[in-house]
């Protein structure tokens, strides 16, 4: 079964109509998530987070990156990609 072009369509704008209400929740999320070390939640909220910034070919507000970077690096960090975290977080001091 193949999607065709309006169903992608269709997709895509139900996208960009939810991300103003999904982006705060992944955000509250992505917080949490390394408070309480739950360290694979947090890397889903990154991928979840990274996905709607693909797909809606659009960044949050500078204040949401900060926040975005900072725990990528901190996730980065306590799962030993040092190089990962270095990128993440100079991207977020930048």
């Amino acid at each position: 079964m193949s999607i065709g072009t309006r169903e992608i369509g269709l997709i895509l704008l139900l996208l960009k109509a939810f991300s103003c209400i999904l982006t705060p929740d992944l955000i509250e999320q992505l917080k949490i998530g390394p408070e309480l070390e739950l360290w694979q939640e947090a890397f889903r909220s990154i991928e979840n987070i990274h996905r709607l910034m693909c797909v809606l070919n659009k960044t949050p507000k500078p204040s949401l990156m900060v926040v975005y970077y900072s725990k990528l690096s901190e996730v980065f960090w306590m799962s030993s990609s040092h190089l990962y975290h270095a990128y993440a977080w100079l991207k977020e001091k930048l």
